[in-house]
């Protein structure tokens, strides 16, 4: 329909009010609901589902059951996979942000980066890096493994309180940027964190 290039077969077979997509690939955009606008969809089941716009799905499974979200971007073979309603999110790497959910706001670039990522304002740079960061939110991890094991602050978010302290992650080490339950002044501290 409107303007539609698929090649492939199934290419863009769901998409009935669709306009404006490019759908290449064994089964891209074919998950039965492909309604979004202006999406890129390239490599076998890449953007099965989509309904909303802008997004760009390039590798198999790339966006594969991303379906409301918004202004994606994944580059490589199941990235972005699962992100079924996040928005304005950039993965790039094998896996990467694979089973994030409905995050928003996520840079990701690396082998398995962010891979298991629920929650938003991340960035993971690197191979492994926050792999496993499960609802934590506003972290940058930079470098092999950094972050790989990234905890929640649940309480501080829900409670409306202060984290105890603000973390920054380089490779193979991590910095407490700011610890808050101590005066940071105007220059901060940092310390090693154990």
């Amino acid at each position: 329909s409107g303007g539609n290039v698929a090649v492939g077969f199934r290419a863009g077979k769901g998409s009935t009010t669709a306009l404006n997509n490019v759908i290449i690939g064994m089964q891209a955009g074919d998950g039965g609901t492909f309604a979004g606008n202006d999406n890129v969809a390239v490599g076998a089941n890449a953007g099965r589902s989509i309904t909303g716009g802008k997004n760009t799905a390039v590798g198999a499974y790339a966006a594969g059951l991303t379906t409301s979200g918004i202004n994606n971007t994944c580059i490589g073979y199941a990235c972005g996979y699962a992100n079924l309603t996040g928005s304005y999110n950039v993965y790039i790497g094998y896996e990467a942000g694979r089973v994030s959910t409905d995050d928003s706001s996520n840079v990701a670039i690396g082998y398995q980066t962010l891979y298991y990522n629920s929650y938003v304002q991340n960035t993971a740079v690197g191979v492994l890096a926050s792999m496993f960061n499960g609802t934590a939110a506003n972290q940058t991890s930079i470098g092999y493994i950094a972050g790989k094991a990234t905890y929640d602050n649940a309480a501080s978010r829900t409670s409306g309180t202060r984290p105890t302290s603000l973390t920054w992650t380089w490779g193979w080490t991590s910095f407490v940027v700011c610890d808050l339950a101590v005066s940071c002044g105007t220059t901060g501290t940092v310390a090693r964190s154990a």
